[in-house]
């Protein structure tokens, strides 16, 4: 796939728009969608999703791989970019980012906001990680990590330190067991990512069997940020 993120979902929307979407169903404050400088494609296809708690952002070292662009949204979210005088006030404010990848297209606001009320009860202290149960190959049953980590303004400086293209993963292992909290789903299907063609096919199949939530509005938090990545 040229594009995994603007390729069809099966129902003439692109993944990211899916993702973008559930998002925007949440109880986050500000989505922030980092893309690479000049993407006049994604731009356009993320006219879908036109709201006011939604910007864009300029990734302009993404040849560093996903670090770069988790780096950029937390430089965005403490004022190293000109965003908006709304978008940065909600900035200032908020407590927690999440990071989404943009190939989540199952995901929705209902399971996003079990993760935010679950930091919320910890007092924003701890990092927040989704996990549920493995759907394929050899690790079938067993619960595994799955994405968006809710991370604690108090670990962004840390964030903006990552390199390479792992993201947050070797960071997240090197928490100390009482700083972070697991919350276990039943259901894999909103955590299921879009990699290869393959996968595409695999994403067919699954809306035979899950159906989300439609996205009409959302519920603003005052305290919140997501970032989207």
């Amino acid at each position: 796939m040229s594009n995994k993120l603007l390729a069809d979902a099966g129902d003439g929307v692109p993944v990211l728009v899916h993702t973008v979407r559930a998002a925007l169903a949440s109880n986050a404050c500000l989505i922030l969608v980092v893309v690479r400088p000049g993407d006049d494609a994604m731009r356009v296809a993320l006219t879908a999703c036109s709201a006011t708690q939604l910007a864009l952002v300029d990734n302009e070292h993404f040849a560093e791989g996903m670090s770069s662009s988790i780096r950029t949204a937390i430089s965005a979210l403490t004022g190293a970019f000109d965003l908006p005088d709304h978008h940065l006030q909600l900035s200032v404010s908020c407590q927690g980012v999440g990071v989404l990848p943009g190939d989540m297209p199952l995901m929705c606001g209902d399971v996003l906001d079990d993760l935010i009320e679950a930091f919320y009860a910890q007092d924003g202290a701890r990092v927040i990680v989704p996990s549920s149960h493995a759907v394929g190959g050899g690790d079938i049953g067993r619960l595994v990590q799955r994405n968006p980590v809710i991370w604690p303004r108090a670990v962004w400086p840390k964030l903006s330190g990552l390199s390479g293209d792992r993201g947050g993963k070797a960071l997240l292992q090197a928490v100390p067991a009482e700083q972070r909290l697991s919350v276990a789903f039943e259901d894999a299907m909103p955590f299921m990512d879009v990699d290869t063609q393959e996968g595409l096919l695999d994403l067919a199949k699954a809306r035979q069997f899950f159906s989300r939530p439609s996205v009409s509005c959302c519920t603003v938090s005052n305290l919140f940020d997501f970032c989207l990545v």
